[in-house]
């Protein structure tokens, strides 16, 4: 498969969504995940203020990095606003532990000692940071990080921090500048792989997985071999399939935080997504909205409660929905919900939901979005005393972002195993039944079975064995993936048997 570049510089990513004030100012406000349209209007600027920002991920470090470089007459940055990320404290405990901070990784191993050795243009680089760690540019060297520790300085404020009010974060700095000593330095340019995209339809797959860690896989693996490059209104690049969906099984709730760690994550950075993903409490200052309290204080609506009683009442009710998007959002938010509607059934005392998100930002907001709401259908199921069954998640805009792509392709690799047949595969048995291959004269007579192989729940006949199989392709499309595979080959080895010319049943 041929491969093209994009060269990314901080001009090109960083500075159309900067606020920039006074160019010669030496301070800058970084507000994580606050709207910078609603925290500006409220700051008392002054000549110092240079620049604000957001710094939502762990992706933007490096862009936080180059941008520092470039502007050397910035010398203290603001951190304000809600750290739904974690990333205000990677800066902060990177700050306060300078280049003893990073490490290096190399194929799955962690290696220690002096970080200006260990640099290597092959190798990608990470920060080592109190339970956190991310990958940073190659081009940010162990230097670089000292001369920035050491001239910058990080003022925390942020809520956990006891947040200072939006007007005040001026007012307690001098009025006089700080002078710097650093010149500017312009990085080379970040490098992105842009891979070629396997033709499709466009639109409208959807899998089964094994468990919520290989549904996001699965989806990864759809959006970066078949979705489309496009720009969005931002003019940011990413790779989009339209109408996306995925099915998994739900797990027992007290299972969730070792499902997190297989994501990567920490217990506290899952613990305190699900928090906030819950809170019935109205959103903070700068963010449009928070899917608890729609969920659960919105319009005078706990809609959670209401589904729940819905469902204890009437089992089998086609009103167990909630809705999470206004009519208005989308036209009056910046940020608008994309996250907009979940529904619950109960089959055979089992509890099954299905999910619809409008934007699904797949490699960095599908993992925490998924396993938060997995953890709510655990715990509606218990309420109900009832077992867990599947959550279907339907993504209508899937998006991978260019700067996640390289991520996105490591960990395919990392897991590439998990999609085959071979020694790490593991033989399930196919929920929807077990089919038998019979030879009666001219004829190919298959029987399916009910899973639990006693009763016969379908039947064909045929001459032509791949005819049989592109049948149970057609009529059942819930069939296993794998074991329509499995189909194939049989109907191959039926073929062989009896010596058929191949044109006489090849069908397409």
């Amino acid at each position: 498969m041929s491969e093209m570049r994009k060269e990314l510089t901080w001009e090109s990513e960083c500075k159309p969504h900067i606020k920039f004030f006074n160019p010669d100012g030496d301070i800058a406000i970084c507000v994580l995940w606050n709207k910078l349209d609603t925290v500006i209007p409220s700051l008392k600027v002054t000549k110092r203020l240079a620049m604000v920002g957001n710094l939502r991920t762990p992706m933007g470090i490096s862009w936080f990095f180059r941008g520092l470089l470039l502007y050397p007459n910035i010398k203290k940055v603001i951190l304000w606003g809600m750290d739904y990320t974690h990333t205000g404290d990677a800066l902060v405990a990177l700050w306060r532990q300078g280049p003893d901070a990073i490490m290096q990784k190399r194929h799955g191993k962690e290696l220690v000692g002096d970080p200006s050795q260990m640099w290597t243009e092959k190798e990608p680089l990470q920060l080592l940071v109190p339970k956190y760690k991310w990958q940073i540019d190659k081009a940010i060297s162990a230097a670089h990080i000292q001369e920035l520790s050491s001239n910058v300085c990080i003022m925390d404020v942020r809520k956990d921090q006891g947040m200072t009010a939006v007007n005040d974060l001026l007012s307690h700095i001098s009025p006089s500048f700080s002078h710097h000593n650093r010149q500017p330095e312009i990085l080379s340019p970040m490098q992105m792989e842009i891979q070629d995209t396997l033709s499709s339809s466009d639109s409208g797959i959807t899998v089964r997985a094994k468990d919520v860690h290989d549904a996001w896989l699965q989806v990864v693996n759809i959006v970066m071999k078949y979705g489309r490059p496009r720009i969005t209104r931002k003019q940011e690049v990413l790779r989009h399939f339209f109408s996306l969906g995925v099915t998994f099984p739900a797990e027992q709730e007290e299972d969730y935080l070792a499902m997190a760690r297989k994501f990567g994550m920490v217990d506290e950075e899952f613990t305190t997504y699900f928090t906030n993903f819950i809170s019935d409490q109205p959103p903070d200052h700068g963010v449009d909205y928070r899917y608890g309290h729609r969920m659960q204080n919105w319009r005078g609506h706990n809609q959670l409660s209401e589904i729940v009683a819905r469902l204890g009442q009437s089992p089998d009710t086609k009103r167990a929905s909630i809705s999470l998007l206004d009519a208005t959002d989308l036209e009056e938010l910046e940020d608008a919900p994309c996250y907009i509607s979940a529904t619950y059934t109960i089959i055979d005392n089992t509890l099954h939901s299905s999910h619809v998100f409008r934007s699904h930002d797949i490699y960095n907001g599908w993992p925490l979005n998924a396993l938060a709401i997995s953890r709510l259908h655990s715990r509606i199921a218990n309420m109900l005393n009832v077992k867990l069954g599947t959550i279907t998640l339907s993504s209508h805009n899937a998006q991978i972002y260019q700067r996640c792509w390289q991520n996105a392709n490591d960990v395919l690799d990392q897991w590439g195993d998990s999609f085959l047949y071979g020694q790490d595969y593991k033989f399930e048995q196919d929920i929807c039944g077990n089919f038998i291959f019979s030879l009666h004269d001219d004829n190919i007579h298959v029987t399916m079975t009910a899973p639990d192989g006693n009763n016969v729940i379908w039947e064909c006949e045929d001459k032509d064995p791949f005819k049989i199989v592109h049948t149970i392709a057609e009529v059942m499309p819930g069939i296993d993936r794998h074991h329509l595979v499995y189909l194939g080959s049989e109907a191959r080895k039926i073929a062989t048997h009896r010596q058929l010319p191949e044109f006489e049943y090849i069908q397409d």
